[in-house]
């Protein structure tokens, strides 16, 4: 297990802009840059606030929101290093940007958030990491999440399975037309293939490049 002296802030500015584009990229997404996997427990207290936790299997995560303006969240848990040096083991991150306009513009009760980026470590993928950090978004923190502009394979089949939850509803919307396309949607189920999406949200063009899917607070 590695340990980082940095303090994470891998932050994108927090803006209004809405220039992406809802395009279904092929394969599964891998970062450019390998994902931290650890920090010490100094380097959290100081740069980092627990603000919940979340059951996964037979482990709890602790979640944490960076402290400031707060746009990056955290999940994991803290082990023990070979040397036994308490270090927290990353097993989530995501990045996230305000969307104003969005909620203003279709009446939505609370705020609405842009994931730009969530990350799973790799030996934690499958296990509903995602899934379960998501609905405590909604459920939690009563935030409104909105789908970033490229979703690989495994980001549209975590739509897809999120669509069908009773805990949260989902919408389709048209950011260019100000237009509620579906209240409630529920996403056709996706395919093994990567090209087995809802046609109804996402194309491998820009054809849909102003759609959005909407993760509603109950």
């Amino acid at each position: 297990m590695s340990s980082i002296t940095s303090d994470l802030r891998l932050y994108n500015p927090w803006t209004d802009e809405l220039t992406e584009m809802s395009i279904a990229m092929y394969g599964i997404y891998e970062p450019t840059s390998e994902m931290i996997l650890s920090m010490s427990v100094e380097a959290l207290n100081d740069n980092w606030s627990k603000i919940g936790k979340m059951d996964v299997g037979r482990d709890k995560l602790d979640i944490y929101r960076s402290k400031g303006v707060g746009r990056e969240f955290l999940a994991g848990r803290i082990m023990k290093s070979d040397n036994s040096k308490e270090l927290f083991e990353i097993n989530l991150r995501a990045n996230t940007s305000i969307r104003k306009s969005i909620q203003h513009e279709f009446k939505y009760k609370y705020p609405v958030i842009n994931m730009d980026l969530i990350e799973v470590s790799k030996t934690r993928r499958g296990m509903g990491i995602g899934t379960k950090f998501y609905m405590f978004i909604a459920q939690t923190l009563n935030i409104n999440v909105m789908c970033d502009r490229e979703q690989y394979f495994l980001a549209r089949k975590l739509w897809t399975k999120l669509s069908l939850s009773k805990l949260v509803n989902m919408d389709l919307i048209d950011i260019d037309a100000g237009e509620v396309i579906e209240k409630n949607i529920i996403l056709d189920p996706h395919g093994p293939d990567d090209m087995d999406f809802d046609e109804r949200v996402w194309d491998y063009t820009d054809a849909k490049e102003d759609l959005r899917l909407i993760i509603k607070c109950k």
